[in-house]
């Protein structure tokens, strides 16, 4: 009789880690994802604001659109990604707002010129922490 209850305990703890380990993968998987998403997302909008300026400097105006700008879609970036940046224009001047996909933060970017309008919050941990800073 003690023996099957050492073998029920064991079959439960099993299952519980196992469950445990699932879900931290899945967070892990997650949380990765999230930051190559937003990776790509910072090099479309710095690719953006470059192939901005350029169209401004052989055009003397900003584009009405992103979609007038021949990117390239860096980091594994895609098109799917614009849908996620606010773009506006007038004439010689524009606003380009986008929000982190893992930091949360807001990036608002006038005339080439970066301006947070959210606080960075801590950078998210992607493994072990030696204890320095």
């Amino acid at each position: 009789m003690f023996g099957n209850r050492m073998k029920t305990a064991a079959t439960i703890i099993g299952v519980v880690l196992l469950i445990l380990a699932v879900l931290s993968i899945r967070t892990v998987w997650h949380d990765s994802k999230l930051m190559a998403k937003e990776s790509s997302q910072r090099a479309l909008v710095a690719e953006t604001c470059a192939l901005m300026e350029k169209h401004r400097s052989e055009n003397g105006r900003y584009p009405e659109t992103l979609t007038a700008l021949p990117l390239a879609y860096p980091d594994g970036g895609s098109a799917e990604l614009l849908k996620d940046i606010t773009y506006t224009c007038v004439g010689t001047s524009y606003t380009l707002k986008t929000v982190g996909y893992s930091s949360g933060r807001t990036i608002e970017i006038k005339n080439g010129a970066e301006q947070r309008a959210a606080p960075l919050p801590p950078a998210p941990q992607t493994g072990p922490s030696d204890g320095a800073h």
